[in-house]
């Protein structure tokens, strides 16, 4: 793995307008000079590029006076079409969905083309939350980190004593950062999550689960003497409360004759689950506070 790689993560109101063509892409044909019905016919399974791969042009777009990619491409007529050595003839704009069932090969799952028997018989849209229009807001939170990061790291899963790779990070969401300053991002109305990888030669990064948790433990910082003056300035680099647990912690082991409670009908067990009270360097005197919430 490209230990340097980036990955971004964007909480809240994030545009819809992914090309950023500022229009609504949709495969949902019109009915009646209306919205469309909501469902997808065949004729209507052609990508949010809105055209077939024959009508391609090989930059997201499609060919407006009725000719072909290839017809163009044999003619030599290089104009209207992007002919860089990374375009595939058959599917110019690269929108076409495969997966075969099992495969590690991800690269077409996001297709939009040809994807009904993937994503049901429901249009592809850019319209993500279907209020009928295109929301182009940007007002979110975001926070990145490299996936060397030791910060927000916080265990890696063993296999015969060997690391398998797969390695669990926690934010705090108090470490995220507003995109705008000028925007009005709020935490009450998170609507979407996006990912973004960068700065990487990494061919894929597997994800196995995304979850935001609360704790009912919360921290009041850090009191310099023994006064009743707790602050959390600076506090979150000498003290902080987090959880271990034997799903995501290899290297932690429960207390002797404690574990997790047994499903009979499912035949598993649930993790087992400690608090972690970690203060690092406190100097003399200083006292750290937290309280229950829950």
């Amino acid at each position: 793995m490209d230990q340097k790689s980036e990955l971004s993560i964007d909480l809240g109101k994030i545009s819809e307008d992914w090309n950023g063509d500022g229009s609504l892409n949709t495969e949902d044909i019109p009915v009646a000079g209306m919205i469309g019905d909501g469902l997808l016919d065949d004729a209507e399974d052609i990508g949010l590029d809105g055209c077939a791969d024959e009508s391609e042009d090989g930059w997201g777009g499609c060919l407006q006076f009725g000719e072909t990619y290839n017809e163009l491409l044999a003619a030599g007529s290089t104009i209207l079409i992007n002919v860089a050595d990374d375009i595939d003839p058959n599917d110019p704009n690269s929108d076409n969905w495969n997966y075969d069932e099992g495969s590690y090969d991800y690269k077409r799952i996001n297709g939009t083309e040809g994807n009904a028997l993937d994503a049901g018989r429901y249009p592809d849209t850019e319209d993500l939350d279907r209020t009928g229009f295109l929301d182009k807001t940007n007002d979110y939170f975001t926070k990145t980190f490299t996936l060397d990061d030791t910060t927000y790291f916080s265990g890696e899963t063993i296999k015969n004593g060997q690391p398998t790779g797969w390695r669990l990070f926690r934010i705090p969401l108090s470490h995220f950062e507003i995109i705008d300053s000028t925007g009005n991002q709020e935490w009450n109305e998170i609507k979407f999550c996006r990912l973004r990888l960068s700065d990487t030669t990494q061919a894929w990064v597997q994800i196995a689960k995304i979850e935001l948790v609360g704790n009912e433990w919360q921290e009041l910082g850090v009191a310099p003497d023994s006064s009743d003056s707790y602050s959390k300035t600076g506090s979150d680099s000498v003290f902080a409360i987090s959880v271990i647990n034997t799903e995501d912690n290899a290297n932690y082991d429960p207390p002797q004759g404690v574990k997790g409670e047994y499903d009979r009908i499912n035949e598993i067990r649930s993790k087992e689950q400690s608090l972690v009270l970690n203060s690092i360097s406190l100097s003399p005197l200083q006292r750290c506070c937290f309280k229950n919430i829950g």
